[in-house]
């Protein structure tokens, strides 16, 4: 995970097509917080008896916005099981498409779960290839696909997009409302 506390990618004129529960919407703008990273320690000092409990966790949200309409979100919770090491695991307050994730590589470093392809994007896409830096986590991209743009129109994605850029977010709040299984648990 980053230092940072605040990351902001903002994609112009090139706008990811992001897939939401099965779904490809336009993202053009992603706002990343990194926070609740702790460590808490119990000691006793006096007397003979000295305990110590020790606890390392981190947290990121990840939102994802279009036309400034908050499209969708992603909590990683992450608890490292030993202070001292890096093994870790997910904490309760992780989305579902996070556990998904998790659960894929059986171990999870990035703030959202398509955060790899999403810069990869970014970078390639404002003719940046050079300032892209790939990771351990380095995947395949639906976006580098030759037929991703025949996809994206079977997909229904350009007809979502004018909608959404005429002002028409009854289609998201539908999805939304019908998909409610992106809860935190």
């Amino acid at each position: 995970m980053s230092h940072h506390v605040y990351q902001e990618i903002t994609y112009k004129d090139n706008f990811l097509p992001r897939r939401i529960n099965g779904v490809f919407y336009p993202i053009d703008h992603i706002i990343v917080f990194f926070g609740t990273k702790s460590s808490k320690k119990e000691f006793k000092l006096n007397g003979a008896e000295i305990s110590k409990t020790r606890t390392k966790e981190g947290q990121s949200v990840t939102l994802f916005f279009y036309r400034d309409i908050l499209i969708d979100y992603s909590i990683h919770q992450y608890l490292f099981l030993d202070p001292n090491s890096s093994d870790i695991t997910l904490g309760e307050n992780s989305t579902k498409d996070m556990r998904a994730k998790f659960k894929e590589n059986n171990y999870f470093n990035l703030a959202w779960p398509s955060e790899y392809c999403d810069r990869k994007f970014y970078f390639y896409k404002h003719a940046r290839p050079n300032e892209f830096s790939e990771s351990s986590l380095k995947e395949d991209c639906n976006w580098e696909k030759a037929d991703f743009e025949e996809q994206l129109k079977a997909e229904g994605y350009y007809k979502r997009k004018q909608s959404l850029d005429s002002g028409d977010f009854s289609a998201l709040v539908r999805e939304i409302q019908s998909s409610l299984k992106h809860s935190v648990y």
